[in-house]
């Protein structure tokens, strides 16, 4: 941290980089075939041994970012499983990526649900010495996490889905042990900060045409299939997976029959986070709607799924989330309605880039808004807390 009243302000990001669902979708992934991730993704050894050069919301000494005086952690991503997995070793059979040996085993490790648990155990002194870091001059401790006063947790694209998946848990485990929270009264201010990762909800789209349905050895044709799927047989059964804390439980007593939608992250935004959060998520994000488009999906009633109708569909949902303190199945529960900031850019994953942190700016019509005022304003509770852009033009992005 920089400045004693910094002392017990964090913030801790989880990295993005994606994950695999399949067995030989992790075989793939460990040897870059067909997909521009790696082995880097999936195994700590791969990892620097030294610092970060932090960039965006880590970004020092900035007088124009409200975190850069915080205590940062960068979390790196080995997982390759939105950061929900409990399941490893886990030894399978594939065919050699390489195509050289035929069948090979392979042994995977999801654990990225426990490697948080872990991160907060380190950081609270929890069975382990404090941890000390260089500033450029000397050799500094860094503070007990259970004295925190103010927390932000933050990811981008994966690391974005491991927010949604333990934002909630994150907030229990904080203030079991926190010092500033005695009883029902807790002086720890937490929420979360989700980018790059809200693309259209599915339960929205058609899936007659996609890749999905017309695939011989899947034939998933609706969107239940779907996600039954991967509950039953593909991530979610893989990775061992914990995606929240209260939707399993939640539907246990007041929906059952939908209880298999706790394996879609959106379905969770929607209706089961609780903790405050603000989304950033560019209309045009360039690896969402290609990922999107490649597989098919059509609008009902309004044509296949491309860039337009992909923008069009995000931005109608970053202007309806204030409304789920209203319509979320737990709505009793949510204190604070979402905030957003939704330009019109390509890139995806922004909070770890400068130009897209602090150069892409969006208007209420009076005033330009960077994405940290406008959280600004949604953390104290002043208006404007959501701006979406108007259309899909993209001469204002870096």
């Amino acid at each position: 941290y920089q400045g004693a009243e910094n002392r017990n302000r964090w913030v801790i990001q989880l990295q993005g980089g994606g994950s695999c669902s399949t067995p030989q979708d992790c075989a793939n992934r460990w040897c870059s075939k067909d997909t521009s991730f790696g082995m880097q993704g999936m195994s700590a050894n791969a990892s620097p041994t030294v610092g970060i050069n932090g960039r965006g919301i880590l970004a020092r000494p900035r007088t124009d970012n409200p975190l850069a005086g915080f205590n940062h952690v960068f979390v790196r991503y080995c997982s390759s499983d939105q950061w929900s997995g409990t399941r490893g070793p886990v030894t399978v059979e594939v065919d050699d990526p390489a195509g050289k040996l035929g069948k090979v085993k392979l042994t995977l490790y999801f654990n990225g649900h426990d490697i948080i648990e872990a991160v907060l155990r380190t950081l609270r002194r929890d069975g382990v010495a404090p941890l000390s870091y260089d500033d450029g001059q000397s050799q500094s401790e860094m503070p007990d996490l259970d004295d925190a006063t103010q927390v932000l947790f933050a990811g981008g694209s994966g690391g974005g889905a491991g927010v949604i998946h333990n934002l909630d848990h994150v907030g229990t485990l904080l203030r079991q042990s926190n010092t500033n929270c005695q009883g029902s009264s807790c002086a720890l201010a937490y929420a979360g900060l989700v980018d790059s990762i809200t693309g259209p909800y599915r339960w929205n789209l058609d899936y007659s045409t996609t890749t999905l349905c017309t695939a011989p050895e899947l034939q998933v044709c609706d969107y239940e299939a779907h996600i039954r799927l991967q509950n039953e047989a593909g991530s979610t059964f893989l990775w061992g997976a914990i995606n929240d804390d209260s939707c399993n439980p939640w539907h246990q007593a007041h929906d059952p029959q939908n209880e298999w939608r706790c394996g879609d992250k959106d379905h969770i935004l929607r209706h089961h986070l609780t903790t405050p959060f603000f989304v950033r998520m560019g209309l045009q994000d360039s690896n969402l709607t290609s990922g999107y488009s490649d597989v098919h999906y059509t609008v009902p009633g309004q044509g296949l799924l491309d860039e337009a109708l992909f923008g069009a569909l995000v931005r109608q949902q970053l202007l309806e989330l204030p409304s789920i303190a209203q319509t979320a199945e737990e709505k009793d529960a949510i204190t604070r309605a979402p905030g957003a900031f939704g330009p019109a850019c390509a890139r995806h994953v922004t909070i770890d880039d400068n130009p897209s942190t602090y150069g892409v700016t969006l208007s209420d019509g009076n005033d330009d808004y960077t994405m940290f005022q406008l959280m600004g304003n949604w953390l104290k509770g002043t208006q404007p807390q959501v701006l979406v852009a108007p259309d899909l033009d993209q001469s204002s992005c870096p």
